[in-house]
């Protein structure tokens, strides 16, 4: 008998909670946001097989950023990383340039198929190593970073761009991302970087930010997928992200060199950016 009162006193226990979290504003938000991103994640799903991928017909342009460079390809979808401005060491960032410029010195255009693969292994493919030894603030761990991030990212799909995976990590983001019509990636970067910036210098959090007002790095890297195989390889990196442990059958720096791996053999065929 006693155990029956028990069980009767916690089964009131439990209505009485899922009482309160049923008028509770944050737990609504919080059902409401995974509604929300249910709905994106069908979205995605349909989208995903109308995604064009790089084509070596089409026009391409090139611009020189700081670090590295940036290829344009109208309708393709790119695999895009961008961080927070505190996210890499200054001492890093100024090896990092000054080996880039020496490299670029060194190996002046236009690039064999094996200087391209080592470019990308001695660049892109570092830098996305040292954004994951999680240096820096961290901010974005945090519920309320990462909920602003993410209704920004989410809020224009289907009208400015149409997502695929993305997640929001400590430090930095990674999203894969298609521009629609007249909007660019450039302007879809610019405005999740200046809306998500204002957020999240309100939050009390952003103290820990060294580099404030300064909150995201002002160049992002990004890359044009090159075809369905290489969409997945990305894919699965980024779904890594998004678990304690990033696989149980493959680990994170496993997830990580063949992300890289997919890179290097792009960068070795023609006209790969």
């Amino acid at each position: 008998m006693p155990s029956l009162t028990k069980a009767h006193s916690s089964s009131k226990d439990s209505a009485a909670d899922s009482l309160i979290k049923s008028t509770d504003p944050d737990e609504i938000e919080k059902v409401a946001e995974a509604s929300r991103l249910s709905l994106f994640e069908d979205q995605r799903q349909d989208a995903s097989a109308t995604f064009n991928f790089f084509d070596t017909e089409a026009e391409t342009t090139k611009a020189e950023g700081a670090y590295l460079p940036h290829w344009h390809q109208d309708g393709v979808i790119y695999f895009v990383t961008f961080r927070l401005a505190d996210s890499l060491p200054q001492e890093k960032i100024k090896t990092f340039t000054e080996e880039k410029e020496l490299w670029q010195k060194q190996n002046p255009e236009p690039h064999t198929p094996e200087q391209k693969a080592e470019y990308h292994v001695r660049f892109p493919q570092r830098l996305q190593q040292w954004l994951d030894l999680g240096y820096g603030s961290m901010i974005l761990k945090h519920e309320a970073a990462t909920r602003i991030v993410s209704n920004a990212i989410t809020h224009f799909e289907g009208e400015r761009y149409e997502l695929d995976e993305f997640v929001v990590a400590a430090n930095h983001l990674h999203v894969l991302v298609a521009p629609q019509g007249e909007h660019t990636l450039s302007d879809i970067l610019h405005s999740w970087k200046s809306f998500t910036a204002k957020e999240l210098l309100k939050l009390p959090v952003a103290e820990k930010l060294s580099t404030a007002p300064t909150v995201w790095q002002k160049e992002s890297w990004d890359h044009i997928v090159r075809s369905e195989a290489s969409l997945n390889k990305f894919r699965e990196y980024i779904r890594a992200h998004k678990v304690a442990e990033a696989s149980c059958l493959r680990s994170m720096e496993e997830l990580r060199r063949d992300a890289a791996a997919t890179l290097a053999d792009e960068a070795v065929r023609e006209k790969t950016p």
